[in-house]
């Protein structure tokens, strides 16, 4: 059993995150509200992987909670087996390459649209929310589910990375993190179209005040900044991982 504080809170904090996004999804229904009409929106696609990621990362938790002791002991075969055969740099990265997880790549695309989303709704939101969350939408939704939709997800995946567990310690395929995160952006900015293609009325307002030219800028912009915020997010994930190395190293340090 891996019984530790870390282990437990983060189970416990994922879980929490997976009842509070079932439950809004049930208030919903309870409305009359069908979820296919959300969908057009990016706060409901980043609820969405908001709600996979926490969903199967708290049972990649609980299988980490559960492990023996045992497969501390297969660590150790195969750092000594390392050490007594030192294989070529060329072969170390293909197999770091190899170990990369769809659960570490997916929790970074998550947090780039997360991210994305929170920044672009609050800043249009607080300028005018007619622009891009008329009052008219609000008044459809429960009281508390605009929090909920744009503000829930970014303090879920800040936490969770701040909590740093055992699954957000793998290798991130940084080609895997782009190819998702352009082919997704694409595709929605497709979903806007067709929108617009057969009710001839935009999804958010402010699109129809731009001219076509802008409006094609504002698009390319928007995947550009995804990008950037990639990296960044890559950046952010990489640096927790080698600061908790170190306090692994500095802990086995006092043991011995």
């Amino acid at each position: 059993m891996n019984f530790t504080f870390k282990n437990i809170f983060a189970l416990i904090f994922e879980l929490l995150i997976v009842i509070t996004c079932i439950s809004a999804r049930f208030d919903l229904l309870m409305n009359h509200i069908k979820w296919t009409n959300l969908l057009k929106f990016l706060t409901e696609w980043n609820f969405t992987f908001t709600l996979v990621y926490f969903f199967f990362a708290s049972i990649k938790s609980i299988v980490n909670l559960f492990s023996t002791s045992g497969n501390k002991k297969k660590e150790e075969k195969a750092k000594s087996q390392r050490k007594e055969k030192k294989q070529p740099k060329k072969e170390e990265k293909k197999i770091q390459e190899q170990k990369t997880t769809l659960l570490i790549n997916f929790f970074t695309f998550a947090m780039t649209i997360c991210l994305l989303m929170t920044i672009v709704f609050w800043v249009l939101f607080n300028l005018d929310r007619e622009l891009i969350f008329p009052q008219a939408q609000i008044d459809k939704l429960p009281k508390y589910f605009n929090h909920v939709l744009h503000t829930l997800p970014m303090v879920a995946i800040t936490i969770e990375y701040l909590i740093n567990p055992k699954h957000l310690q793998q290798p991130i395929s940084i080609k895997c993190v782009l190819s998702i995160t352009f082919v997704f952006l694409v595709s929605y900015i497709a979903i806007i179209a067709y929108v617009y293609h057969t009710t001839k009325a935009w999804i958010y307002p402010f699109i129809g005040l731009l001219p076509l030219t802008y409006l094609i800028a504002f698009f390319l912009v928007t995947i550009l900044f995804a990008v950037l915020l990639s990296f960044f997010i890559i950046f952010l994930i990489r640096s927790r991982q080698k600061f908790s190395k170190r306090e692994k190293i500095e802990k086995q340090k006092k043991q011995n």
